[in-house]
């Protein structure tokens, strides 16, 4: 259990310092059947002590780490939640901030049940309310987006649209888990204005929590999964699920001029790491390893870089995975971020746990400088008539393909008169 009190007024806060840390916290999972019948003693190395602190035992000497938050083996799923910082990520994404959440461990140590529910997408069929215990903190932090945009729009009488797009990396290459019948990969591209993004990657707007967390089920359902050694259901890809948040505003310096802030939330769940031996990997999953092992030691070498005062105006190494380009403006860049580093306490996985506790310790001397994105509604307009004619072009190719048939189940884009 936890309960972080220090940091329970600032869920709500929206000032942002001029420098501002990436956010740590650590969720110990319970011990599963398979470590409860290993035969070594002692069967944990993992002990939390207080709301910060976490030490790894074992070896010569136990080793001290200290965190944002702690989050022990009976820890719900709602006070990680509460106590996380999550809610501090939605207010800012509303305030017009780039914010991400990412889940970062071993295969197995409870990324995707911390994140989305457990057993992943079939926690959206076993339960219809996405407030209850079982579910993550990304269809909570959904709920809590949509109760703020329902208060605001009330109280302001200025609407928010809500755009949302879900892509995989697998083997290096970007899915689009909307769209996931188009064969052909996406590119990262980069731009001065935008940073780096994925080229061609559907989005679609839309109205209601329940139209987002259908997004979220059946692209959870589209993800490439497989069963070994470490986990009967292990995700083989990193699944970034992006929410660009608008709200139309007058001009800071022209009341006349019509100007778009536009904030973004985005939850990331990132494919475990793991040893070869350990899982029993061979042909396709041994490759799927193989290139999950290689994006997350590129995103190791670039926290590694980011966290050491010699290195931080030397060279980051974004550019050698898919991963890294996209999380970019999370790590060091202009936005703000929250780490979620799970662990098993298992002495089975003493190795892989300690090596996630040092990462999140390195990530915690990550400092990004957050900044507001703006742009003027013309050009917002434009660049969304662009979008709308190329969507168009794909839904008559589409039609050819299915012989005049209409795609009934392609989200419908909003109306531009409507923005």
């Amino acid at each position: 259990m936890f309960c972080d009190n220090t940091y329970r007024n600032e869920a709500t806060d929206s000032i942002v310092p001029e420098k501002d840390r990436i956010r740590v916290v650590v969720r110990v999972r319970p011990l599963n059947d398979r470590e409860l019948e290993n035969p070594k003693d002692p069967q944990t190395v993992l002990r939390c002590e207080g709301e910060n602190s976490i030490i790894a035992e074992g070896g010569q000497h136990n080793r001290r780490f200290t965190f944002d938050s702690v989050f022990d083996e009976a820890s719900t799923q709602e006070e990680v939640f509460q106590y996380s910082g999550i809610k501090r990520l939605v207010d800012l994404a509303i305030e017009g901030y780039v914010a991400t959440c990412f889940a970062y461990g071993q295969t197995g140590s409870g990324k995707t049940h911390t994140m989305v529910g457990p057993g992943g997408a079939a926690i959206f069929r076993m339960d219809t309310n996405y407030r209850t215990n079982n579910f993550g903190i990304a269809p909570r932090a959904i709920s809590y987006l949509f109760d703020c945009l329902r208060e605001k729009t009330q109280r302001t009488n200025s609407p928010y649209y809500i755009r949302v797009a879900y892509c995989e990396i697998y083997n290096e290459q970007i899915r689009d888990l909307i769209r996931p019948e188009n064969p052909d990969p996406l590119q990262v591209r980069g731009s001065i204005e935008d940073g780096f993004f994925v080229e061609n990657l559907y989005q679609t707007y839309i109205e209601t929590i329940d139209e987002l967390l259908t997004i979220l089920e059946e692209g959870e359902l589209n993800r490439a999964m497989a069963s070994h050694q470490l986990n009967d259901m292990s995700s083989r890809s990193h699944a970034m699920l992006s929410i660009q948040i608008e709200q139309d505003l007058q001009g800071y310096d022209d009341p006349q001029e019509q100007m778009t802030r536009q904030g973004k939330l985005t939850f990331v769940d990132l494919a475990g790491s793991e040893k070869v031996k350990a899982s029993h990997s061979k042909g396709k999953q041994l490759v799927e390893t193989n290139n999950i092992n290689k994006s997350l030691l590129t995103l190791g070498t670039c926290i590694s870089a980011l966290s050491d005062p010699r290195m931080r105006n030397g060279h980051v190494p974004y550019r050698e995975s898919k991963l890294t380009r996209l999380l970019a403006d999370s790590l060091g860049g202009h936005g703000i971020t929250l780490m979620l580093a799970c662990v098993s306490p298992s002495i089975l996985c003493e190795n892989e746990s300690l090596s996630t506790l040092r990462y999140a310790n390195r990530a915690k001397n990550i400092e990004n400088a957050p900044l507001i994105k703006t742009d003027s509604k013309e050009n917002v307009i434009n660049r969304l008539k662009l979008e709308v004619r190329k969507l168009k072009d794909e839904n008559l190719e589409l039609r050819h393909k299915l012989g005049g048939q209409t795609n009934n189940n392609i989200p419908r884009l909003k109306n531009q008169n409507d923005l």
